[in-house]
């Protein structure tokens, strides 16, 4: 239950934890550890991405005992350096790839409407009317507004892809996310990228 509620990427219905109780054997507590791990791998596969991501927040943590873990919240893979996605009007959004998904951090500055370009392919017209659904979701649900044409992003948002992030955060139909976000090395995604596949 904690580390779902710290991840936040699903509502719980049920949203009591543990109180603490009797601390379990060294044994036993490294048999439960072994279970979380193995929930953890499982349930992705199962389709449930309950615990996929980074915290949201530094969670309450049981003091530990010698021997003891904490339930692998610190075990959250954080797979890639930070990029950052900035423009002249004010969009100022980082993003991360944690756990294998693409994902977008709270506390990023993204457009608060999306821009059709006028006259448009009809794949286009398609594209922006994806993104424009994405886009939605995104304004419902996750961001404060700063103002009329910025909002800040409340929690995590996990993306198919860099270029589907880099659309939704710009308000446009397409983006190239490959070179859009960029590291502070200087680095593109679509560079970084090449360079892990090498290694």
């Amino acid at each position: 239950m904690r580390i779902a509620k710290t991840v936040g990427r699903v509502s719980l219905e049920n949203v009591q934890g543990p109180t603490g109780g009797a601390e379990l054997p060294e044994a036993d507590a490294s048999d439960m550890d072994y279970f979380i791990d193995q929930v953890r791998i499982l349930m992705p596969v199962l389709g449930y991405d309950i615990f996929r991501g980074r915290a949201a927040s530094v969670p309450e943590r049981p003091t530990k005992t010698a021997g003891q873990e904490t339930l692998g919240l610190e075990d959250m893979a954080v797979d890639s350096p930070q990029f950052r996605l900035r423009t002249s009007k004010g969009v100022d959004a980082l993003a991360q790839v944690i756990d294998g998904e693409f994902t977008v951090l709270e506390g990023s500055v993204v457009s608060a409407a999306m821009r059709s370009s006028g006259k448009q392919s009809e794949s286009t017209a398609r594209q922006f009317e994806n993104r424009s659904l994405q886009h939605g979701e995104l304004m419902k649900s996750a961001v404060s507004l700063e103002n009329s044409s910025l909002a800040r992003l409340t929690k995590d948002l996990v993306y198919s892809s860099p270029s589907a992030a880099a659309s939704v955060v710009l308000g446009r139909a397409s983006s190239n996310g490959r070179i859009e976000w960029v590291a502070e090395s200087g680095m593109s995604y679509g560079t970084w990228e090449v360079s892990q596949a090498e290694a």
